[in-house]
């Protein structure tokens, strides 16, 4: 009798134990790491494929490159981001999220650089200010991905009697963004710390009109960046007609083709009003390598340059013209191509020369004040331009007389020049950087 009361306790006793046990192993699971999800690198559209490259984690910044590949360049805005040289401006239209806590939102696109790797490639990097969000040893990070749609709804006038009557339907336009698409990936900092290093970089200076600091330097496999702080004395009214930029310059002074993003801030909380300006500098492609830079700030006038009388105007033929600005750069001409449809200049370039400068200007007949900037400005190889203008076909004197201003009618009597020379004011000497 005895040793049954004692087997009774003892089967007591792991009975309790167990549902310890199984209590402690829920609680643990629930309290524990988060259950991973299936990683999803990749997804396709009817416009594009996207796939994530690297993610990396360096300091304060996390970064994701994206591969793009554009199935039909024509109908999508990818081509028209590349008609100028002033940096390829493509974005996408996307929102960041690491364990669930959204920190980067849809609308924010300073904070994003892109590089055209061919006519319908790009390589697109997020650099992203994580400062505020503890990333933990194993996280989660999606990236949601937005397009602009919009759809048209017919539905019935509720103020109308007959809802049979057509005339009485009322057409309702939707718009706004709608996810095309999603990417979920389960990292390791461990990992992510990897695929970047973060180089000690405290080049700064400092005149009588700017202020300018490296933040810091973060070096990738496929590219590099350089987080620069600005400020400049200014209030807002100083910049009604001006815009505020930094021309990156290679070892000799010429002018280099780098995809940049810049944040400006107006901070007027001082006696002093200042322009804060965060800029993130992407060296990538040809310019991965470079070891040494010049960041020269400056400000310039958006309006159009009506003082253009004492400019040398050319007639349209196939020849080598050069010209110069005044701010020691230059364009030499190396050919005129004409054909039905457009007009091509071919052009090297040579030191400072800002990227809002159209470079070619044209006209139709002499004397003309108004001039037609080129429609495409493209970098086809290294300091090598080609500046396009569409020709219009037009027999009509009224109708020639209507888009003298804006297109090229014709070449017989058309004229062009080199450089619009906006006023521009260099802040400083400018910052040299090993990097």
């Amino acid at each position: 009798m005895k040793n049954k009361k004692i087997i009774f306790i003892v089967l007591a006793i792991l009975i309790i134990i167990a549902i310890l046990v199984a209590v402690i192993v829920k609680k643990n699971a629930n309290n524990g790491e988060k259950k991973e999800t299936e990683n999803i690198e990749s997804f396709e559209t009817q416009d594009m494929k996207l796939s994530v490259g690297k993610v990396a984690t360096a300091g304060k910044y996390l970064i994701v490159e994206y591969e793009v590949d554009m199935k039909n360049v024509e109908d999508t805005e990818f081509g028209d981001e590349t008609d100028y040289i002033d940096g390829f401006e493509y974005r996408l239209q996307r929102e960041l999220k690491i364990d669930g806590k959204k920190i980067l939102d849809v609308n924010d696109e300073n904070e994003q650089i892109s590089y055209k790797k061919s006519d319908n490639q790009a390589r697109i990097y997020d650099v992203v200010d994580v400062s505020d969000v503890n990333i933990n040893d194993n996280y989660n990070l999606e990236v949601n991905f937005f397009d602009f749609s919009s759809s048209d709804a017919t539905v019935e006038d509720e103020n109308s009697d007959d809802t049979n009557d057509v005339d009485e339907q009322i057409i309702v336009s939707n718009s706004g963004l709608e996810e095309i698409g999603a990417l979920k990936l389960n990292l390791n900092k461990s990992e992510t710390d990897k695929e970047a290093t973060l180089i000690e970089n405290s080049n700064s200076y400092e005149q009588e009109d700017i202020t300018m600091k490296v933040e810091c330097e973060i070096q990738m496999a496929s590219a590099k960046f350089l987080v620069v702080n600005t400020e400049t004395k200014a209030t807002e009214e100083d910049y009604m007609n001006q815009e505020f930029d930094i021309n990156v310059q290679d070892e000799k002074g010429n002018t280099l083709d780098v995809n940049k993003v810049q944040d400006i801030v107006f901070n007027l909380k001082s006696d002093l009003p200042m322009l804060q300006v965060k800029t993130i500098f992407g060296f990538i492609g040809e310019n991965r390598d470079l070891k040494s830079v010049k960041l020269q700030a400056y400000i310039y006038n958006i309006e159009k340059n009506d003082n253009l009388k004492n400019k040398t105007w050319y007639k349209l033929e196939n020849q080598v013209y050069t010209g110069n600005n005044s701010y020691n750069g230059s364009i030499k001409i190396t050919r005129i191509g004409i054909d039905d449809s457009n007009v091509s200049f071919y052009f090297t370039r040579k030191g400072f020369v800002p990227m809002e400068d159209p470079i070619i200007l044209a006209r139709n007949s002499k004397g003309q004040t108004e001039y037609i900037v080129p429609d495409e400005l493209e970098k086809i190889a290294t300091n090598q331009y080609v500046a396009n203008f569409s020709l219009l076909s037009i027999d009509d004197e009224e109708e020639k007389e209507e888009f003298s201003t804006s297109n090229l009618i014709g070449t017989e009597n058309a004229e062009f020049t080199i450089f619009e020379d906006k006023t521009t004011k260099m802040l400083g000497e400018g910052l040299t950087i090993e990097i």
